[in-house]
């Protein structure tokens, strides 16, 4: 249970002051008001975390002013140790394929061998696999699935990440981008913003247009703004790619707005 309560001080500065009791006991509380940054709160006496004041933003228009809050959680020791045995578990019943319950086969030229799976498993970390498996489909009946859409080698990476909470291989710039879509079909946030992050680390002038094309596409923000502020500030070494040409043809709204980026 938690109280939240925000203290109004010398106008335009507040207050953050939460208080919080249960079982779980919070490690770290970060706090936002309207468009403010966020800010650290400090942890006081039973359970309070308190901000110090912060200037806060107005929008005269608004009848509500949005409140965001990030709260970390302790672990004890055994809730740790049992956490990571049971991930020890399952990653060792799918990268042994041990008493699987589901079979997920490919359309390839050369068939790929298919891979097995426990639907338990899936079903807890998946809303899409959830969805398939309780549904009346026949899917629920053969428990034999046909990935059609994805390619076994990225498939099976995200069934690793399922189970493991990590890629069977580094992350790289050929991977990153399929392992997100796949994600995003599957539901599998953690791995989505994983790839994301990597992409961010990876825009150079090379690949700036194609990943600020992707992002846009698959309207992952934080990476198309990244890779347009690159394109603004390489305006002249971008221009003369080929990629800008197809950006032009492909995509004009986004083209646009690289080009007035520039011009900022």
């Amino acid at each position: 249970m938690m109280n939240l309560k925000l203290k109004p001080e010398a106008c335009p500065t507040s207050q953050w002051l939460i208080s919080m009791d249960g079982r779980d006991q919070s490690a770290a509380v970060w706090a936002r008001v309207g468009r403010c940054q966020k800010i650290i709160l400090d942890q006081l006496p039973y359970i309070v975390w308190k901000s110090e004041t912060f200037p806060v933003i107005p929008d005269w228009d608004a009848t509500e002013i949005p409140c965001q809050f990030w709260i970390k959680f302790y672990q004890s020791v055994g809730e740790i140790n049992a956490i990571h045995e049971e991930v020890g578990q399952f990653t060792n019943l799918y990268v042994n394929q041990l008493n699987c319950d589901v079979t997920f086969s490919f359309h390839e030229i050369n068939e790929d061998e298919p891979i097995g799976g426990h639907v338990i498993v899936l079903l807890a970390r998946s809303s899409v696999f959830a969805a398939m498996f309780y549904d009346r489909m026949q899917e629920t009946s053969t428990r034999k699935v046909c990935i059609k859409d994805i390619k076994p080698d990225i498939f099976k990476q995200l069934l690793h990440y399922i189970y493991s909470g990590r890629t069977s291989t580094k992350l790289s710039e050929e991977n990153a981008q399929p392992l997100f879509v796949a994600a995003d079909m599957y539901d599998i946030e953690d791995l989505k913003d994983e790839c994301v992050q990597f992409l961010l680390t990876c825009i150079k002038l090379e690949n700036a247009i194609n990943l600020m094309a992707w992002a846009h596409v698959h309207a992952v923000d934080s990476l198309k703004e990244a890779a347009l502020a690159f394109v603004a500030s390489h305006g002249k070494e971008i221009c003369k790619q080929d990629d800008w040409e197809r950006l032009i043809k492909s995509y004009p709204d986004l083209c646009l707005l690289a080009t007035r980026s520039m011009w900022k």
